[in-house]
Parts: structure tokens; sequence; C-alpha cells
């Protein structure tokens, strides 16, 4: 359900949703708010925040490759905004530090942050 002419709705509720349960560090509840979220929902970086809070759910619940695959994604909504994001370098170099060898996804992300 889209409501054309408002920054409200559903597909923003469930991104809140998302982001509280993942700043709870509660990732099976924020995993399923988020499945309420269908590409197109959210624009442009919006999108990419929420696709942020999706990675360090995934990396909370140890699903550290799916994290990875999302981290990608949000990246790839604006290079120029993902790499100012605190929270993508955090979530970059969780995952770096947990990884013996770092994947090539890793390093690439790791470079546009800069790390």
């Amino acid at each position: 359900m889209k409501i054309y002419n408002s920054s409200f709705g559903p597909a923003r509720v469930a991104e809140q949703e998302t982001h509280a349960y993942t700043v709870l560090h509660d990732p099976s509840k924020a995993l399923i708010a988020s499945q309420r979220i269908h590409p197109g929902d959210l624009q442009g970086i919006a999108y990419g925040r929420h696709l942020l809070d999706v990675a360090q759910a995934h990396l909370d619940a140890r699903h550290r490759k799916t994290a990875t695959e999302r981290i990608l994604e949000a990246r790839a909504t604006s290079q120029v905004w993902f790499r100012h994001q605190a929270v993508a370098r955090d979530l970059v170099e969780s995952i770096r530090e947990e990884e013996a060898r770092h994947s090539p996804a890793v390093r690439s992300l790791a470079h546009s942050l800069g790390i």
C-alpha cells in the first residue's frame, strides 16, 4: 500500500520498528519487521539506512554473509552517502574482526569507507 504525498505510512512504521528492535539488539523481531518493507516502499538513502539496520540485525543473529550482502545493497543506493555512514563503518569493522580471511566483498566495503 502506498500513500502518496505523505512521508508517513506502513513502510515508515515498519522502518522505525526495525530500527527500534535493532537498537534493542533483538534481531529476530527486527528481521520480522523488516520483511514488511519491499523495494520501492522507501526511496534513496532512506532505503539505504534501513538496509544498514537490517545488516546489523543479521550480524547480531550471526548471519555474517547476509549482513555483508545488505551492506553492499546499502552502498549501491548512494556511494557518496555510504562513505560517510558511521554505522556502515562499524558494521564492516565488526565483520572484519570476525573473519579470519577478509572476503572480496568485505575488502571492497572497507575500501569504500576508507578503513
